[in-house]
Formats: structure tokens, sequence, C-alpha cells
């Protein structure tokens, strides 16, 4: 029987996290084999608020907007429950999209049709309170009758919780979506007002405003731009950098032992060990020319990281702090072949239990693809250049480039 993840009586930032969960399964670069990716949520979050890496266009910002408010008509005329309208409407508009859009990247829906799970509004959610698009967490009145002799325009006015300078709900709407998935300049210059506005101090406000061309070629958050003045970059890329090595080696090992296993075959014809050791002496040349350990103000980064997520647990912490002063004291040109660092990836890894890929459990090792998790953390980032190249295509401030999605 496969497997399966659900969850019953959930706020709509629990299934939001869930779902992001499941999502980093799916890319290997992602999976967080050595329990660190609270600390990499608190990262992204620090840089890029209001985001997730399930918010795959832009113009779902305007979109889940417009399906409230057209539901919140709909429940008011015909006296039906609010959630269930807001659903069947996205649900609606998602049949829009597949008929007229299809081909549009980052659709979502584009095969489950109404038998999705995550709609655009629980993946959107967090983002719309953050920017302000959505003021309020609560339902919305029903429209009360005007009383006797009070006919104004305050009395008629349809109540909203919505940022009241919303671009407005195109004619047909959800069963004609103009434009799919692309913004209109009106659309796209109001979202980066609302990106900005009280928010001009993180960095995702400051990439709004930079030359286009600069985030195109970028491969990661910090290489935008050089000498950052954002603590938030500077820490971001010190841990991934350093994290990157505790990555390589936990690949080295499993590699190790994977060819150790006569019985395990799969992977024939490529030299594991010797690739991962080539990647470690790689990634040593980079972190030593780049930012050594000893120059990261490790207790400043732990600091800024609890006052943001203060249920990070000992252990992990614990983990990261003994893996720094690994690297400051034996050096991470050691580390392939350093006992205290295998022992602490081992011991790390040992929380997985039978589960643990270091072990001489075959079973556990035949499912290794060969690289699990390896690739350094780059904190959302290709879904931060979709969400900037959108906005940037709608306000004409940039009109081709090439993004990885």
């Amino acid at each position: 029987m496969p497997s399966t993840i659900g969850w019953l009586d959930t706020t709509v930032e629990q299934q939001r996290i869930a779902r992001e969960m499941v999502s980093l399964f799916m890319v290997s670069e992602s999976r967080d084999e050595l329990g660190i990716g609270q600390i990499r949520d608190v990262m992204s979050n620090w840089m890029f608020p209001g985001t997730s890496v399930l918010q795959a266009r832009a113009r779902y910002f305007v979109l889940v907007p417009w399906c409230h408010l057209v539901a919140e008509q709909r429940a008011r005329r015909r006296g039906r429950d609010l959630a269930q309208q807001v659903r069947e409407v996205q649900l609606e508009m998602i049949e829009t999209m597949r008929r007229d859009h299809g081909d549009a990247e980052g659709l979502i829906g584009k095969q489950s049709g109404r038998a999705l799970k995550g709609l655009p509004r629980d993946l959107f959610w967090t983002g719309l309170m953050t920017f302000d698009i959505r003021r309020s967490e609560g339902d919305l009145p029903r429209r009360r009758g005007p009383v006797e002799g009070e006919v104004t325009e305050m009395a008629n006015r349809q109540p909203t919780a919505w940022d009241p300078d919303l671009p407005a709900v195109p004619e047909g709407f959800p069963n004609d979506v103009p434009g799919g998935l692309d913004m209109s300049a009106e659309e796209a210059q109001w979202l980066y007002e609302r990106m900005r506005t009280d928010r001009e101090d993180t960095y995702l406000a400051h990439l709004l405003a930079l030359d286009p061309a600069l985030i195109d070629v970028a491969g990661a958050p910090w290489e935008v731009a050089t000498n950052t003045p954002f603590a938030s970059v500077r820490h971001a890329q010190q841990f991934s950098l350093v994290m990157e090595g505790a990555s390589l080696l936990y690949n080295l090992l499993v590699a190790e032992r994977y060819e150790d296993h006569s019985d395990l075959n799969r992977l024939d014809g490529v030299d594991l060990g010797a690739r991962y050791r080539d990647k470690i002496a790689d990634w040593s040349i980079r972190l030593t020319s780049t930012a050594p350990p000893g120059s990261w103000d490790l207790d400043e980064f732990i600091s800024e990281v609890n006052s943001r997520n203060h249920r990070i647990s000992h252990r992990t912490w614990a983990f990261v702090v003994d893996w720094v002063t690994l690297l400051q004291h034996e050096g991470p040109e050691a580390v392939a072949d350093s006992p205290e660092a295998r022992r602490l990836i081992t011991a790390r890894e040992s929380r997985k239990g039978a589960k643990s890929r270091l072990t001489d459990n075959s079973k556990t090792l035949e499912t290794w693809s060969g690289d699990s998790g390896s690739g350094a953390l780059t904190y959302r980032w290709p879904v931060i250049k979709r969400l900037l190249l959108d906005i940037n295509q709608g306000r004409g401030t940039q009109e081709v480039a090439n993004v990885d999605a």
C-alpha cells in the first residue's frame, strides 16, 4: 500500500508548510538529509518574506484575491457558505486556465484539474497577508440591508478585507482569465508596490528595485551583487557554503557503503567515492577563498535565527556548531578523511534509526540515487527569480530572461 501524507483540522499556514515539505522531497538538491531545514527556511523567510517554494507565478497574488471577491459576491447574493464559494470559484478558474492557457509555465492544477488538493489560496495565503493584500484573517460579514433613513454610500458599500488598490476583477472572471499567468502593467506595478511598501529593508524589496539583468545571470541570491549590505544574505551564503561540505561528506560516506555491497549494482560504472572526493576538494577551495569559517560571526547567526524561530532543537544547533568548529580547527581540505568529521555525520544520521543509510543494511542503500541533497542551499532562488521575472515583465522593465523554474 503506498504511503500518503494527510492533515486534518489544520490551519492554512500548517497546510502550506506540509505541502512545502512534500514539494522539497521532489527536488534532490533540497533534500534535508542532515536535518537543517528549519534553519534554511528561516533564512529564506528573512531574505524573501511572504514567499515559498510553491509559489510558481506572481499573478496568483492577483488571481486569488479576485477569486475571493467573486466568492464574496456569490455568498451574499445566494446566501451560501463563503468557504465553499471560495473553493468553487478557484476550481472554475483552474478549469478556465487549463482550457485557455494550458501551456502556461507554473499553472496550478494543470494535471489534476478539479481533483486538485492544494488550491492556489492555500499556497499564497501567507504572502497575501505578509504584503497586506489581505487585511484580515476572519471571514467577511454578510452585507446588511440599509437601515431606514440611512441611504448613504457607506451603508451600501460592500465590505472587503482586501487592499483597496487591488486591480479590478475583469468582467467574466473566473470563466475568462485574460492574459493567463502574464501580469498586466497595472497588476505588476501594484504588486511591486505591495511587496516594497514598509518592507524596503528586505532583500526581496531590494531585488525588485535592481536592474533585472543582474538577477537573470545570478545562480544564488548572493551572486546578484557583491559586498551586499544585507546581513541576511551574508549569513545565508556562509551557512550554505559551510553546510555544503557536510552534505558532500554525507554522500561520500553513503557512496563508500554502497560500493562495499556487491549485491548493489544499479549504479555500477560510476566511481562514486572518487566523484565526491573531487567535489569536496572543489568545495574546500571555494570555501577557503570566499568565506572561511573563521570569518563568520556564528554567534550572531544563531541569535538572528533563534529570534525568528526559537523551536530549533539544541541537537541541531550542536551539530552546526561542532561542524563549524571542526572546519576551523582541521580545515575544510581535511574533511574527506577526517575521523572526527565522519563521526559527526554518522552521529547526525543515526537520528533516523533503522532508516539510516550509514549502516550495513542494503535495503536502505538500494534506494539511494547516487546524490541525496548534495547541492548548495539557494533558499528558493529559482522561485524568487520567476516571481521577479513576472513582475519585471509586467512593468516593462524586462522582456526576455532565462530562468530555471
